[in-house]
């Protein structure tokens, strides 16, 4: 019996998979589609950049929709777990240096060279350990600063990969489990600024950075980053830094 796998993972369109008592464990990072896990009756959508972990002994139910699979990168050990391994399964949205070694792992994959397997291992039990820390915070107290911390971290992680889509702050946080209320009190707790204004002024820092580092008008500008028109963007930005889009390109 192998002990270790990695590698690519794909599930179709309307796939599902349930388990009362996992029998392993095993790490899928998300990088394309939508996985739907479904845990002590609540439901939560996996988009990319999402990392699910089955602990051993773990409850849950696995689905995609009838319109799209999901496709992403795996870790699985079958036996002989650490005991971080067992327990309760739970999501959570990558860091940086994990989306960086899922990225690895997708590309090994895909062009595997010498020794493609065990460097597949070693980057999917990095990732996985990754993984577990993530989740531990969240799993371990229900309180308390630590808690607090980790859904404001991922809330901020979660609207800095939004800056350019031109979505509010309640439309892309609603992806959590948590409501909106508690991640923006958690949020406020962390970083002092709930987190629309934390939105808005990191999308205006993103749009003085294209002011004075390049040369794109200032239409483009405010399409990149998801304003509906640069009207709404230049209102915006001259109520924020107190002058206009151009006339901060002027004064730079």
């Amino acid at each position: 019996m192998r002990t270790f796998a990695a590698g690519l993972k794909i599930q179709p369109p309307s796939y599902s998979f349930s388990s009362r008592d996992y029998e392993q464990f095993q790490l899928i990072y998300i990088s394309e589609g939508r996985l739907y896990f479904r845990q002590d009756g609540e439901e939560k959508k996996l988009t990319p950049g999402y990392a699910l972990v089955l602990r051993a002994g773990s409850a849950f139910d696995l689905r995609t929709d009838g319109k799209s699979g999901y496709r992403g990168i795996f870790f699985a050990q079958y036996c002989n777990l650490q005991p971080d391994f067992h327990g309760r399964a739970a999501a959570c949205l990558a860091t940086p240096l994990m989306r960086q070694l899922a990225e690895a792992m997708r590309e090994e994959a895909a062009a595997p060279g010498s020794g493609a397997d065990e460097v597949l291992l070693g980057l999917g039990q990095s990732l996985a350990w990754l993984a577990v820390r993530q989740t531990t915070c969240a799993l371990t107290s229900r309180n308390g600063k630590e808690y607090e911390r980790y859904w404001a971290e991922r809330a901020r992680q979660c609207l800095d990969a939004n800056l350019f889509t031109g979505l509010g702050a309640q439309t892309i946080l609603a992806e959590f489990s948590l409501s909106y209320r508690q991640l923006a009190r958690h949020f406020h707790l962390a970083y002092g600024l709930s987190p629309k204004q934390y939105l808005v002024t990191a999308r205006l820092r993103e749009a003085e950075r294209y002011l004075t580092e390049t040369s794109l008008p200032v239409t483009a500008i405010a399409y990149e980053l998801g304003y509906p028109s640069s009207q709404h963007f230049a209102a915006q930005f001259a109520k924020h830094r107190g002058l206009s889009p151009s006339a901060c390109r002027k004064r730079r």
